[in-house]
């Protein structure tokens, strides 16, 4: 349904740039949209549509990080969605950030420690769990 007709573009118009369509005849559509935001930088989002076959969701880049380097995993964390999920960690550090006026160097350790609380609970509760090979 909400794919259907204008429905798509109309949903993503309410924040022009920020959602991507999926379906690139909507994709077109948004850079001839009627909005002042659309007019001014059209061209951000034609990069964001050409950028977004090379994008994924945070939780898929768990675990990519190994000696420094950025190592693609294709294996999402059986304890992604209590990370990125509804409220999510990170989401919930830019909040404090931004809404409540928390120092971001504390925001961010403190979403760290809870990260890594819910990896460490996750853990106790399924103690056979083994990652798979990367």
């Amino acid at each position: 349904w909400l794919l259907s007709d204008d429905r798509l573009l109309r949903y993503d118009m309410t924040v022009p740039g920020h959602m991507i369509p999926p379906l690139r005849s909507v994709q077109a559509q948004t850079l001839t949209a009627n909005s002042p935001y659309v007019s001014r930088h059209a061209d951000w989002i034609q990069a964001f549509n050409d950028w977004v076959a090379y994008t994924n969701h945070p939780v898929m880049n768990m675990g990519s990080v190994r000696g420094g380097r950025f190592v693609p995993s294709e294996h999402v964390p059986p304890w992604g969605s209590d990370v990125f999920g509804t409220p999510g960690i990170v989401d919930t550090m830019l909040q404090e950030i931004t809404l409540g006026g928390q120092d971001p160097e504390t925001a961010w350790r403190e979403a760290v420690r809870k990260m890594e609380e819910v990896v460490a609970q996750w853990k106790r509760r399924h103690p056979d769990w083994h990652p798979p090979d990367c």
